[in-house]
């Protein structure tokens, strides 16, 4: 009995053409290359090529792969895994990195660089198997998704910008990073403090009484005895270097600017923080996750208990797609010490993060928590790079606890929110 035929389809994707090649199970070309334009009717077209070539060697399951290109790939992945006709043909869907393809772009010594070349090598990658999970675009997450990745994008503009702007206060006043009058920097009372005056020499000749009600006013009343942050403010002036004349004001005036573009990215996630709580809120999974709103947990949540999603069916699948796992390096040996297995840390998504989310209190059915086989004793935790769903938040929220599967916290310190 000759084995079932399978339609094997790899395109790579630009802005404005997409290029498509069709292969059999044997590795066959079946037909010439599709090209087509990346709009609705460009990929209506392709969908039906697609099932005439499927119908031709009588294919009984499409596999279709496609790089995941900027967003250009977004709209026609989107189309086809909605198509009726394509869903009843057994289509499966799958998105590439872009590395991945470069990288078995690099096994084919005698193949030059080419949109062509590269939509072979995609389709290749699916005859060879070893594939990822399919591409799953729920449409209950998708505005989950594009707001928390924007929030991050927003977070690490503002991680950046602090950086910057601390530089430029070291330069301004160098010892108020020693000193700390106030324990926040960015917060409206030291700004107003670093932009109302100038020079150190400014804050040293000011009234105490002056910076105490500037202190007073802007702290709304929160700060129990300005006189005190006052005299931490003059010690600060005092303690530090004097700028050449020709530096003052191009610092104050990049200063100034600075600290502006903080309070406007500042602002922006203000309205972000509201969209995301409301659109987790709307799904009443949100309850299992002790009113984190984490979206992401309701998401690896729903897909574990989907069986339809035959890719979450084991701990190591689960755990791969909640971004929980990372690659064990070999172990190194080290004169004078016991061997070490050294890890190539995955980040956590940024969405899990979300307001310190969790996967929910209540265990799944018939899943075990997977980092309680795959961390060995003394291996330390995975951790997220600092730009993550917090900012600087993330370098401390990001750590998993390997023993109890919670968001890991030093010792002594409390969660944050």
């Amino acid at each position: 009995m000759p084995p079932e035929q399978v339609l094997y389809i790899g395109t790579d994707i630009s802005e404005a053409i997409n290029r498509t090649r069709l292969y059999d199970s044997s590795g066959e070309e079946v037909g010439r290359g599709v090209e087509s334009a990346n709009d609705l009717p460009g990929s209506q077209r392709l969908a039906e090529e697609a099932l005439r070539r499927a119908a031709r060697i009588g294919a009984v399951e499409i596999r279709w792969g496609m790089e995941a290109t900027n967003l250009f790939w977004w709209h026609l992945a989107c189309f086809l895994s909605t198509h009726p006709d394509l869903v009843a043909r057994g289509l499966k869907l799958y998105t590439f990195n872009p590395r991945v393809v470069a990288k078995l772009l690099e096994s084919y010594e005698d193949l030059g660089k080419s949109d062509w070349i590269d939509a072979m090598v995609i389709a290749d990658r699916l005859r060879f198997g070893r594939v990822p999970a399919q591409c799953y675009l729920d449409e209950r997450y998708q505005p989950l998704q594009r707001l928390t990745r924007y929030r991050r994008h927003l977070v690490s503009q503002l991680v950046r910008e602090k950086q910057v702007a601390l530089g430029y206060v070291c330069l301004k006043l160098s010892a108020y990073g020693l000193e700390q009058p106030l324990s926040n920097t960015f917060g409206a009372t030291s700004q107003v403090l670093l932009e109302s005056y100038l020079t150190p020499d400014e804050i040293v000749a000011a009234p105490l009484e002056e910076l105490a009600g500037v202190i007073t006013a802007h702290s709304r009343g929160r700060i129990a005895h300005p006189e005190d942050v006052a005299k931490s403010v003059q010690r600060a002036a005092r303690r530090s270097y004097r700028l050449p004349k020709g530096m003052v004001e191009p610092v104050n005036l990049v200063l100034t600017s600075s600290l502006q573009t903080i309070r406007t990215l500042g602002a922006q996630l203000k309205p972000l923080d509201k969209t995301i709580g409301a659109g987790a809120r709307r799904d009443p999974a949100a309850d299992d996750l002790d009113g984190s709103g984490c979206g992401a947990g309701v998401h690896v949540r729903d897909r574990c208990r989907d069986r339809r999603h035959s890719a979450l069916d084991s701990e190591e699948s689960t755990a791969k797609f909640a971004g929980l796992t990372w690659r064990r390096l070999p172990v190194r040996r080290v004169r004078g010490r016991r061997p070490t297995a050294h890890q190539d840390r995955q980040r956590i998504p940024a969405l899990l993060l979300h307001r310190g989310g969790q996967l929910g209190a209540a265990p799944l059915p018939g899943v075990r928590f997977p980092l309680r086989q795959e961390v060995r004793r003394g291996d330390p935790p995975p951790s997220s790079p600092g730009a993550g769903a917090h900012g600087s938040q993330a370098g401390e929220a990001g750590r998993l606890h390997a023993a109890s599967g919670r968001i890991y916290q030093p010792q002594g310190a409390s969660q944050r929110t």
